[in-house]
């Protein structure tokens, strides 16, 4: 009876041995990974806020050609104009902050 448990204690104690060995390859190769897409997504944010800072330029651009086109023809509603696209730009900015903020942090 002490053989057969002898028996089954050592293969038993190998695999185990093996099993947490290869666990611990596999977590640390896991964390690397992850370590590394997090670098690979950090720097596309940083490229897109780049990206994101232009194009709210551009709206801004075309909204200051909008309302002097506006306000020369004498229309009214020169401060609506004014508060839209103000508005878009802070808009577009914010959700590019509140983007890098979520995946870069």
């Amino acid at each position: 009876m002490k053989i057969k448990k002898k028996a089954i204690a050592l293969p038993a104690l190998l695999v185990a041995g093996t099993y947490s060995t290869l666990m611990a390859q596999t977590t640390q190769n896991a964390n690397k990974a992850l370590s590394e897409i997090a670098a690979g997504v950090s720097g596309l944010f940083d490229n897109a806020w780049k990206v994101a800072l232009a194009i709210a330029a551009l709206i801004a651009i075309v909204g200051s050609i909008n309302v002097y086109s506006k306000w020369h023809k004498g229309d009214p509603n020169v401060s609506s104009a004014i508060a839209g696209w103000v508005g878009a730009v802070v808009g577009f900015i914010l959700m590019g902050v509140v983007l890098k903020a979520v995946f870069t942090a």
